[in-house]
C-alpha cells in the first residue's frame, strides 16, 4: 500500500504511477520491472495500457524509451504519455519480458494472444536493438541502468546490462515461438546471439580465480545486485541465463564480501571503504531479496536464504519501524548515517522480494499449457501464496506431507489446469 498510493488509474482505462514520491517521473521500464508482479497479480488488466503506450514511443532504431513521462525532482510533467529518458540496458530488454510474462501467465484469455501479436513488432524490434547494442563483443555497451547512482554507463560492459541482454534473448526467443507469432528465423537469431553472449559473460566478466561476476569491464568491484535478470528468468522458468554453478559461487561471493549489518553494500571493490556517502557505500533495497530468490532456486538453504532477507526488512521494520514509508536506498559504512533513510521516498525496489513466493513454492505456471508445477524450497509443514493473476490460491503441505492446492476466489479469471505437480 504504501506505494501503490502513487497509482493513478484514468477514466479512459489506462494505469500511470509515478516512480515514487520524491520523483515524478511516470512508469519507467525499468522501475516497473521491479515493482510489476503484485500489480500483475492483483491488476492484469492494467499492463496492457503501459505497454501500449511504450511501444508507441518507441524510438526507430526499436529502443524503447525509458519512461512514458519525464521530471524526477524537477517540476510535474505537463502530459502524461510522452515518452523520454535514457539509454539504458533494463528497459529494451524488460519490454520484452512483459510481454513473454503476459502471454506465459494470461494466454488462456481470448485477449493474451491479440496482444502479443499486436506488440510483438514493437518487442521484435527492441530484441533487435540489443543485437545491435551488444555487435562488437556480443554484450550491450555502455548503458544506463536502474542503479543509476553508480555510473556503470562510464564502462564498456557491465554485469548488470550484460545479463538483461541474455535475458532480453532467451524470451524474445520463446515469444518469437509462440502459436501467434511463429517466427523461427528470428528465433535462431536469438539463439545464436544469446550464445555469443554467454561466451561473452565468461571472457569479459566472469572471474574464475575469486569465483564471481566483476560489476564491469576493467575492474574487480563486485556488485551485489548484478544478477537481478536471473531472477526475473528463473520466476518465468527459463533456466539458467549462464549457469547455475557460476550463480551459486557468486551468491557466496557477494555475502562473504559485501555484508554490512543493514544489508548487502551495493558495490564493493571500486573504491577502498569506508568511502564516504555515495551509491557503492549504500544498501539498496533489491540485492537482499534476490540474493535469497537465486539462492532458493538453486537449492540453498531456506533459513539462511530468509535471514539474508530478515537483515534488510527486519531493520526497517523492527529498528526504523517504518513500513509505511520504504525508501529506495539506505545508507552504507562509515559516514554518519548506517541503515539510515537516504534516498527516493515510498520506492518499489523491496518489492523484487515478491519473486521470493515464486522461490519458495519452486511455482512455473503456464496458461497455455494450463500446467502449473511446484518445487517447494521449504521442508515441513507450510502454506505459501499461490501467484496466478487474478487467482487467490495456496500451496500447503500438512505434518503427514501431503501437499494441497487450495483455490479460494478467481474472480473473473479461472484456474483450469490439465496438469498439476508437486516435486
Amino acid at each position: 500500500l504504501h506505494h501503490t498510493r502513487s497509482v493513478m488509474w484514468l477514466a479512459d482505462g489506462r494505469w500511470r504511477q509515478w516512480e515514487s514520491y520524491s520523483c515524478v517521473n511516470v512508469d519507467s521500464v525499468h522501475n516497473d520491472g521491479e515493482r510489476h508482479i503484485p500489480y500483475l497479480m492483483l491488476w492484469p488488466d492494467a499492463l496492457p495500457s503501459k505497454m501500449r503506450a511504450w511501444a508507441a514511443g518507441a524510438m526507430p532504431d526499436g529502443m524503447i524509451q525509458e519512461q512514458l513521462a519525464c521530471g524526477c525532482m524537477d517540476g510535474v510533467p505537463p502530459r502524461l504519455d510522452a515518452p523520454c529518458g535514457r539509454v539504458m540496458g533494463d528497459v529494451s530488454s524488460m519490454f520484452v519480458v512483459y510481454l513473454l510474462e503476459w502471454w506465459r501467465w494470461t494466454a488462456d484469455e481470448p485477449s493474451a494472444a491479440s496482444l502479443v501479436v499486436e506488440l510483438w513488432p514493437a518487442a521484435r524490434a527492441a530484441a533487435r536493438w540489443q543485437m545491435d547494442r551488444s555487435a562488437e563483443s556480443g554484450l550491450p555497451t555502455r548503458l544506463v541502468d536502474t542503479y543509476d547512482g553508480l555510473r556503470l554507463s562510464r564502462y564498456n560492459v557491465s554485469c548488470f546490462s550484460a545479463l538483461f541482454h541474455l535475458l532480453a534473448m532467451a524470451a524474445a526467443r520463446e515469444l518469437a515461438l509462440s502459436p501467434p507469432v511463429r517466427d523461427a528465423a528470428f528465433a535462431a537469431e536469438c539463439d545464436a546471439a544469446l550464445a555469443r553472449g554467454r561466451a561473452a559473460m565468461d571472457a569479459l566478466l566472469w572471474v574464475e580465480g575469486r569465483g564471481y561476476y566483476r560489476s564491469y569491464t576493467g575492474g574487480e568491484a563486485l556488485m551485489s545486485d548484478s544478477l537481478y535478470a536471473q531472477v526475473l528468468a528463473d520466476t518465468l522458468g527459463l533456466g539458467a541465463l549462464t549457469s547455475d554453478a557460476q550463480v551459486t559461487r557468486h551468491l557466496a561471493a557477494v555475502l562473504q564480501r559485501n555484508d554490512s549489518p543493514y544489508g548487502l553494500l551495493c558495490q564493493t571493490g571500486r573504491y577502498p571503504l569506508p568511502a564516504g556517502a555515495g551509491a557503492d557505500n549504500s544498501i539498496w533495497m533489491m540485492a537482499n531479496p534476490n540474493w535469497a530468490s537465486l539462492s532458493l532456486r538453486r537449492g540453498g538453504d531456506p533459513h539462511k536464504a530468509l535471514s539474508v532477507v530478515n537483515k534488510t526488512f527486519g531493520w526497517v521494520r523492527d529498528t526504523l519501524a517504518d513500513q509505511w514509508n520504504v525508501v529506495a536506498v539506505y545508507g552504507g559504512l562509515g559516514y554518519g548515517a548506517e541503515g539510515l533513510p537516504a534516498a527516493n521516498s515510498h520506492y518499489g525496489y523491496h518489492l523484487v522480494a515478491w519473486h521470493l513466493l515464486f522461490a519458495l513454492t519452486g511455482q512455473v505456471y503456464s496458461a497455455r499449457s494450463r500446467s502449473l508445477t511446484f518445487a517447494p524450497a521449504l521442508r515441513g509443514r507450510f502454506e505459501l501464496p499461490v501467484l496466478v493473476p487474478a487467482v487467490a490460491a495456496t500451496l500447503s503441505r500438512g505434518s503427514d506431507g501431503e501437499c494441497t492446492l487450495a483455490v479460494a476466489a478467481a474472480g473473473s479469471a479461472s484456474l483450469v489446469l490439465h496438469t498439476l505437480s508437486v516435486d
